[in-house]
């Protein structure tokens, strides 16, 4: 009967030889999520700077006739 030690190195050889198998699935996830956390920031900072520009210029029209 094995003992824990062998039981754990088993179990942990065994998520190894998974994590080889299946890295570049786990890569394109990273990129993925990188991506789009990338892409939510550049909206959000390029969503700011337009509101500024788009704020009506002064009238030239006296506010007693407007």
């Amino acid at each position: 009967m094995p003992n824990k030690r062998s039981r754990a190195l088993r179990r942990w050889m065994s998520k190894k030889h998974s994590f080889r198998q299946r890295w570049p699935f786990y890569l394109a996830m990273m990129l993925i999520c990188v991506t789009s956390v990338a892409v939510v920031v550049l909206i959000m900072s390029g969503d700011e700077a337009p509101s500024r520009a788009r704020t009506p210029a002064p009238a030239t029209v006296p506010a007693s006739i407007r």
